[in-house]
């Protein structure tokens, strides 16, 4: 079933996707946390255990988040997905007390993409 509906190019394309997404400027956290895990859903598939390993699900996932609460989020050192989506979610909250203009989430991320996989027929 898989194999018929997820030829090999578009797993290619998953993963390219998965490894270069990134929390835009503008982007609340859940947001981009629904955008990564529909990445992932796609890439891991139903196998057991996943192709991605929980370890590295972190270490992309942080590595797309915005730089400003990527440190704040990696020295709890999550061990799951679901353990840094909760940190990340209260550190974002926690910048909603900050009474002061001058600290700003809205950050450039990402100075270039990367250009897209071609798709081949």
């Amino acid at each position: 079933f898989e194999a018929y509906f997820s030829p090999e190019t578009k797993k290619n394309q998953w993963y390219y996707e998965l490894m270069t997404i990134r929390q835009t400027a503008e982007e609340k956290v859940e947001d981009y946390s629904r955008r990564f895990k529909k990445v992932l859903r796609k890439v891991n598939g139903i196998t057991d255990p996943p192709p991605v390993p929980a370890a590295l699900q972190v270490r992309m996932y942080l590595y797309g988040l915005n730089p400003l609460l990527t440190f704040l989020v990696s020295t709890n050192n999550p061990t799951t997905l679901n353990n840094a989506i909760t940190r990340i979610k209260l550190v974002e909250t926690g910048y909603n007390y900050v009474s002061t203009k001058s600290v700003s989430l809205n950050v450039p991320v990402a100075v270039k993409e990367n250009a897209p996989l071609p798709i081949t027929p």
